[in-house]
């Protein structure tokens, strides 16, 4: 159709000649502009259904869950969830459609994915989907979605994804959408028992510790929402520890706690094993070891370590990480073996940094500290405490450096043991306190103590730096010549060549005496110098 009949059609008589008196080059420029009206129409069009869509409400069966909402098609959904006119575009990342397989459009590479949500072993293909959601490195998710709450999500196809429970699949349209929690899964929390016993005791996800302290650890497992379906169920606790966590598999201890808060001992029925840094509490079969288990019950596993500072991360940006996780039976018909997302908890250490200098801030070589905490205890250059003072002596390095590693927050006594050549050490120890704030990983302290002053504190780092000024002993009160300063005791070889310098004085003196009186007669020089002296008193 040429632009004079788009123009023409519908009109009359004077419509028809007028638009014959129309120039030709305006006539393509109103033609062009009904164009671009047209496009913006299908485009607006087409923004609109792309914004429809409906609520989507999953109902919880335990406590309340995120799940994170990906649209991996977006999709017309009619009456019913039947879908059509499947498309990838703006959805997804190219790698999470690689991973599904190779297909020729969109539509096929629906059709399969519904094809493995409804096969046999439809819970482990959709945490297949999952895992590419979540590990393609390009997917984001659109929204998250609160179980127990209505969340509006546009139209399409949505993979919802949350650690503790199986993914879900779901087509949405115009119509609201509820749907079931599929089957929770197991999961696992850690935590360091910092107060108290368990069960009681105050626990947390970080605390600090000191070389050779012991940190107790408590490991939570829960059960799969359909822990009724199995008639033997495998369940372990692993445990992965940093280097510097020493395990110990003796203080290893298990307990059933029912969804009404009550305990229980377990007192066999699993194994312990440790094998490197990590430590593995299995049961065997589940289902004989605790009968009487159910869904909402949790399983709870304690056990000690102790921090070893040769092997310690020290300060926040390098805290002691540990993590764990539980391995379970993932399917009552299938069998084989899944494994919860990891859960973490952390130990930090600290580090006192002592810097040596002279009266000018020359760092000095040649001195010992000591470092005691305030159960008295002594930390040695190997990293224990210990009572002897003698035996955690501390040299400084060549740059005057020493550095007491692995501390925990609290109060020390820092003593110099020995001087550098040619200077005098600290008159009195200084109290150095180290102050954490683990929450906000905050690092703070004070110095206190002459000849003492704090320096710099990296909490990054863990460092608390404090320097320690010597003054020679010629500046202390010791003259060129060797004559003490006032209020100084004087050194021995200094008094005993006084005495003797004064003898040898008073022996001279006494001779030239003797030697006048023979010369002058006994008395009479004394008689005339007195005689000499009254006069110019008189005078």
């Amino acid at each position: 159709m040429r632009v004079g009949d788009v123009l023409e059609s519908g009109m009359g008589p004077m419509g028809k000649r007028q638009a014959r008196g129309v120039p030709a080059r305006i006539c393509v420029v109103l033609a062009a502009a009904m164009t671009v009206l047209v496009l913006l129409a299908g485009h607006a069009l087409a923004a609109e259904q792309a914004g429809q869509g409906g609520t989507v409400t999953v109902v919880a069966a335990g406590k309340a869950r995120v799940y994170e909402a990906y649209r991996i098609f977006s999709a017309h959904v009619g009456k019913g969830g039947k879908v059509s006119g499947a498309s990838w575009d703006d959805c997804m990342g190219p790698a999470f459609y690689q991973g599904l397989g190779t297909f020729s459009s969109a539509q096929d590479a629906l059709v399969a994915v519904v094809r493995g949500a409804r096969g046999d072993d439809a819970a482990v293909y959709l945490q297949s989907l999952a895992d590419l959601a979540e590990n393609d490195g390009e997917s984001k998710p659109v929204k998250s979605v609160r179980s127990g709450r209505a969340t509006h999500l546009g139209e399409g196809v949505w993979l919802l994804v949350c650690k503790e429970s199986q993914p879900i699949l779901l087509a949405l349209g115009g119509d609201d959408v509820v749907v079931n929690e599929k089957g929770v899964r197991p999961s696992v929390k850690k935590e360091i028992l910092v107060r108290g016993a368990d069960g009681t005791g105050l626990r947390a996800k970080e605390t600090s510790a000191s070389s050779g302290d012991v940190v107790r650890f408590v490991l939570t497992g829960t059960l799969p929402s359909d822990y009724g379906a199995y008639r033997a169920y495998r369940y372990a606790f692993e445990d992965r520890a940093s280097a510097a966590i020493k395990l110990d598999a003796d203080s290893v201890r298990a307990a059933v706690v029912r969804a009404d808060g009550s305990r229980k001992a377990v007192d066999d029925g699993y194994e312990v094993h440790v094998k490197g840094n990590t430590l593995t509490v299995e049961f065997a079969d589940l289902k004989k070891s605790c009968p009487k288990l159910a869904f909402g019950d949790r399983l709870e596993v304690s056990y000690q370590a102790h921090l070893r500072a040769a092997e310690a991360g020290i300060g926040f940006d390098d805290g002691n990480k540990n993590e764990a996780v539980v391995k379970f039976t993932d399917s009552a018909t299938k069998g084989g073996m899944g494994e919860s997302a990891p859960d973490s908890a952390t130990v930090y250490s600290f580090a006192v940094r002592v810097v040596k200098a002279d009266e000018d801030g020359k760092r000095i070589p040649g001195a010992a500290f000591t470092l005691q905490r305030e159960d008295g205890r002594y930390l040695s250059p190997e990293g224990r405490w210990v009572d002897d003072a003698a035996a955690a002596t501390l040299d400084c390095d060549e740059e005057g450096t020493a550095v007491f590693r692995t501390l925990d927050a609290g109060s020390y006594r820092l003593r110099e043991a020995r001087a550098p050549k040619g200077f005098l050490g600290l008159a009195k120890d200084a109290t150095i306190e180290v102050r954490a704030d683990l929450g906000q990983r905050r690092l703070g302290a004070t110095c206190e103590g002459e000849g003492a002053r704090l320096v710099a504190v990296d909490a990054g780092s863990g460092a608390v730096e404090v320097e320690v000024r010597n003054v020679r002993e010629a500046k202390a009160g010791v003259a060129r010549q060797g004559v003490p300063k006032t209020g100084d005791d004087a050194p021995k070889p200094l008094v005993a060549a006084s005495a003797l310098v004064a003898a040898m004085m008073a022996l001279g003196l006494a001779r030239k005496l003797a030697s006048d009186d023979r010369i002058l007669g006994t008395g009479e020089v004394r008689e005339r110098e007195a005689t000499r002296v009254a006069d110019r008193t008189s005078s």
